[in-house]
């Protein structure tokens, strides 16, 4: 395509600029390799219905959360779980989310004990140290 600009090209990824600094990332650790998957269940309350707004609408019922369940591959983390709402939906949510952390944080740490023996590593983090921008771990949470 022609813009005004010139032709439009894509951009080098992460991967491409550090191979053009003459660090190779072996194919297989540029995709993080675990993931968390979650379904979330609700209910139609219909004894809990706003008032419509206009003749044209017509609530029947409000949403309400029922239940999540997470399960990821995450070693430690790979049995599935489920969370039941016992009316306090924000509870529910903050226990959701600090179990996805938890997973994240397992997730991270396995990472980062492969990574911090890999060559590839080594060398941005020495780069990162000579451009003055050390490469820290930071924990999550």
């Amino acid at each position: 395509m022609w813009f005004s600009g010139g032709v439009s090209e894509l951009s080098s990824s992460v991967f491409g600029r550090l191979e053009a600094l003459g660090i190779v990332v072996n194919p297989r650790d540029r995709f993080h390799p675990y993931r968390i998957t979650y379904d979330i269940e609700t209910y139609l309350d219909k004894e809990d219905v706003m008032p419509s707004k206009s003749a044209k609408l017509n609530y029947i019922g409000q949403h309400k959360l029922l239940s999540i369940s997470v399960c990821s591959n995450v070693p430690g983390y790979d049995r599935p779980q489920y969370f039941t709402s016992e009316g306090d939906d924000l509870q529910l949510v903050d226990i959701f989310v600090t179990y996805m952390t938890e997973i994240s944080q397992a997730a991270f740490d396995r990472e980062w004990s492969r990574f911090e023996r890999s060559p590839e590593f080594k060398r941005v983090g020495e780069r990162l140290r000579t451009a003055g921008k050390p490469f820290r771990r930071v924990r999550i949470g």
